[in-house]
């Protein structure tokens, strides 16, 4: 496939296009589940078509340009999670051709190839929550920008200066993707060791990235939300609490063997020498990137197998030379089918297990990713719910009332009753969109219901045995057992 590849023609386009789609199309056709991510945006999403206030009547940690990309695309396909999925391979496509003639036209591999859009392709679907339209995945399209800003700098040839748009499209990214600010570090440090950048462009750099972010932060301060977007937003920068919805070493066995060849290729003597000052500059800037990347998503709150879709970039650049400089052909061929295979094998592990409801157990466990089958939808079906927890599964086919979706956020009100203001914004936030149930997977409603004496009227525990606890409005509850 290598071989096949190597040199770029225009019909080899097509067959890239079908590899792709042979690659995609059976997963979404067969296996294709509901993340709870994506369950999160688009209840976000219906929130804001109704005409509420992100991060003051939703209180979630998406992010800004992720909920305003959603609230967009729901205006279209509203609850179709197929087709947010589609367009998120549509942008994969895109990612991968364009990553491919960036490398191509700014000479940076020596060869017309089309090696990395067909690694590029491979490694976004390593996992299932690559194919869904997720902060990570938007933000690569801008970091992808980012690099080729950044390659044009490194060119002693340039003409002008690019590191406006450098802090520019890292600024866009990270109003995506936050953690991803840190990348500000890779052309720092390469600027510093291989140009001579003045210091009035690394000060352009970081005024355009700041200024980027000041724009969304104008925005909520013009509205006098500008705390909540902080609360939700930019405080999860500082906080350095993460949790993994995938263990740690399940993560670090998707990436394994990709890391290990560009690791082995950083230290194998002469791997450069073909190669012009440009071109070496430009590998040394990948390698930064690769081993900064790694350690963005601590930053964030939770961390997926996609969290690290950014180093795909860098890993594609890095194997495209492993690839294209391995003198011999039937080394290269069956070190190529070696990487794709075991790559592939813990996902198509995974989707199996998935197929058979779990009857095989994967090497992967992630089911803190996926949607759960409710045991009886008809309770929250068309209705407007409450979750009192992680578990976000009770909003399919249904509403959310009041603001608390992310519990990490709503735990500032659910945790602290015992203050006169609090109970005063629970009694509020409750009272302007009373839920037609609410479930308490956290024990916490008895003490909601103690504290806001108003609101136990309004509710009932629907058994006392059932878990999580399910308080429904007397209205529905009285309705449903007039109707049976």
């Amino acid at each position: 496939m290598v071989s096949f590849f190597r040199i770029s023609t225009s019909y080899k386009y097509i067959f890239l296009l079908l590899l792709f789609l042979l690659i995609r199309l059976p997963v979404h056709w067969y296996f294709m589940p509901t993340l709870q991510a994506e369950l999160s945006a688009i209840i976000v999403a219906k929130k804001l078509n109704e005409g509420a206030i992100l991060y003051k009547e939703v209180w979630a940690s998406i992010s800004p340009a992720l909920a305003v990309v959603y609230w967009f695309l729901y205006q279209f396909f509203e609850d179709n999670i197929s087709a947010y999925q589609i367009i998120a391979s549509l942008l994969v496509l895109w990612q991968a051709l364009t990553f491919n003639q960036l490398l191509v036209n700014r000479r940076i591999l020596q060869e017309n190839t089309l090696i990395p859009a067909l690694l590029y392709i491979l490694l976004m679907n390593l996992f299932i929550d690559f194919y869904s339209l997720s902060a990570p995945l938007l933000a690569n399209t801008f970091l992808l920008l980012a690099i080729k800003y950044i390659f044009l700098q490194l060119n002693e040839k340039r003409k002008n200066s690019t590191v406006f748009e450098i802090g520019v499209y890292l600024g866009i990214a990270s109003l995506f993707y936050l953690p991803v600010i840190l990348l500000v570090a890779v052309p720092i440090l390469a600027f510093l060791i291989a140009t001579s950048t003045p210091l009035r462009d690394y000060l352009i750099m970081f005024f355009s990235l700041l200024f980027t972010l000041f724009i969304v932060f104008l925005v909520f301060y013009v509205n006098g939300i500008e705390y909540h977007l902080y609360h939700s937003f930019f405080k999860s920068l500082f906080m350095f609490e993460f949790s993994w919805l995938v263990s740690w070493w399940q993560v670090f066995l998707l990436y394994l063997l990709s890391v290990f060849i560009c690791v082995f290729l950083l230290f194998t003597p002469n791997k450069f020498n073909r190669y012009n000052n440009y071109q070496n500059r430009c590998s040394n800037v990948m390698f930064l990137w690769l081993f900064v990347s790694l350690a963005v998503p601590l930053l964030a709150n939770n961390i997926s197998p996609s969290s690290f879709m950014i180093t795909i970039p860098a890993l594609v650049f890095l194997l495209s030379h492993y690839f294209l400089d391995t003198k011999s052909k039937l080394l290269t061929e069956l070190g190529f089918l070696m990487w794709a295979g075991s790559t592939f094998f813990l996902h198509y592990d995974f989707l199996y297990s998935l197929r058979q409801d779990f009857q095989h157990t994967p090497i992967i466990q992630a089911n803190q990713l996926l949607v759960k089958s409710l045991t009886n939808p008809a309770i929250t079906q068309n209705k407007r719910v409450l979750v009192i927890g992680d578990d976000l599964s009770y909003y399919q086919k249904a509403s959310l009332a009041t603001p608390y979706l992310d519990y990490n956020l709503s735990r500032e009100h659910f945790e602290n009753l015992d203050h006169y203001q609090t109970v005063v914004a629970v009694y509020e936030n409750f009272r302007t969109d009373l839920p037609d149930v609410i479930i308490d997977q956290k024990q916490i409603m008895p003490q909601i219901l103690e504290a806001v004496p108003l609101l136990a009227r309004e509710y009932e525990l629907l058994g006392a045995s059932v878990k999580p606890r399910i308080y429904v409005k007397k209205f529905y509850q009285s309705k449903q057992q007039s109707s049976s």
